[in-house]
C-alpha cells in the first residue's frame, strides 16, 4: 500500500506524525543520532550521497519494544544541536532547522523483521511485521527523510486517524 501526500498551491499538507497509541502508553527511546558514511549499494547512499544523519529511534508501548525506526536525513543536520531529538519529534525537529516538508510518501508492506529488530523487539526468527518506508520532500522536491519503520502488530494494530 502506498500513501502519497502532495501540496498543492495554497493547501496545508498535513505534517507526518510520529507513531502514537490511543492509551497513551507509548514512550520514544534515542539509541543514536549519528553522521554516518554510505556503503555505495545502499539505499541511503542512492538517496542522499556518500553521508547523512543517521537517527534510530525505539517505540515502546507500555515498556515492551514495540516499533524500531532509522530515519535517514541530510548531512547538513548533522551540524546543529542533536541534544534536541532526544524529547523532541523529528518533524519538529526538521521544522526548527528551517526545513519546511511540502509532501510526503509512506509505503507499507509486510517483512521478516530485520536482525537488528528482531533483537531489541525479542521478536522470534522470520517474525512477520509491518514495514514502513516514508520519503518526505521540501518544497523544492528535495529529499529530506528516508525512514524505515518495523511495527510489532502483534502488539496493537496500525492505525491513522485524519482529521482535516
Amino acid at each position: 500500500m502506498i500513501v502519497d501526500e502532495h501540496k498543492r498551491e495554497g493547501e496545508v499538507v498535513p505534517e507526518p506524525q510520529e507513531p502514537e497509541d490511543e492509551d497513551g502508553g507509548l514512550q520514544k527511546r534515542l539509541l543514536s543520532a549519528e553522521r554516518i558514511v554510505h556503503e555505495s549499494d545502499s539505499v541511503p547512499y542512492r538517496l542522499f550521497g556518500s553521508e547523512c544523519l543517521r537517527v534510530e529511534r525505539l517505540y515502546l508501548l507500555n515498556g515492551a519494544p514495540y516499533i524500531y525506526y532509522t530515519h535517514y536525513l541530510p548531512a547538513m543536520l548533522v551540524e546543529v544541536d542533536l541534544s534536541a531529538l532526544q524529547e523532541q519529534s523529528l518533524y519538529r525537529f526538521i521544522k526548527e532547522n528551517d526545513i519546511e516538508l511540502a509532501n510526503f510518501r509512506d509505503e507499507f508492506s509486510v517483512s521478516s523483521a530485520p536482525p537488528r529488530f528482531e533483537e531489541l523487539l525479542t521478536l522470534d526468527k522470520e517474525a512477520q511485521v509491518l514495514r514502513m518506508l516514508r520519503f518526505s520532500y521540501d518544497d523544492m522536491g528535495n529529499l529530506v527523510e528516508y525512514s524505515e519503520g518495523y511495527y510489532n502488530t502483534a502488539m496493537q494494530l496500525y492505525v491513522v486517524h485524519f482529521d482535516e
